[in-house]
């Protein structure tokens, strides 16, 4: 597989996103819940949008072979890992690894360039 590097930006849709949710989260809370509950809850969305910022993101991946992959996370080194599963959500794409089974790594449209987003659908769907 030629020329199958991906180097990934940060994702702004992504943050938009989450936030977006923690708002509607937030506001139904506010409505159905007393407000010492509501602000508990607020409390708990906040500490685990916090815990999703820290968590490790995928910042280069690249293809050995169709499910023989090196990727290279934020906070480690470069590490090879076999390619288990490709989902496509049309507005993101999420990678599962046989190494990391608790782990998935989720890759926004806004991180590639859009040739390269047009090679990781195509891949999504080969795969």
């Amino acid at each position: 597989m030629a020329n199958t590097a991906y180097y990934l930006k940060r994702s702004r849709v992504a943050i938009v996103f989450q936030i977006g949710l923690l708002f509607l989260i937030q506001c139904l809370v506010s409505v159905l819940l007393p407000v010492w509950l509501a602000v508990l809850i607020l409390t708990m969305l906040l500490f685990s949008f916090w815990m999703q910022l820290k968590r490790a993101t995928l910042h280069y991946f690249e293809a050995f072979s169709i499910d023989e992959w090196s990727i290279r996370p934020t906070d480690q080194g470069v590490q090879h890992m076999r390619l288990t599963r490709v989902v496509d959500h049309h507005f993101y794409i999420v990678l599962y690894f046989q190494q990391q089974s608790s782990c998935s790594y989720v890759i926004w449209y806004d991180q590639l360039t859009l040739k390269d987003w047009k090679k990781l659908k195509l891949l999504a769907k080969m795969f």
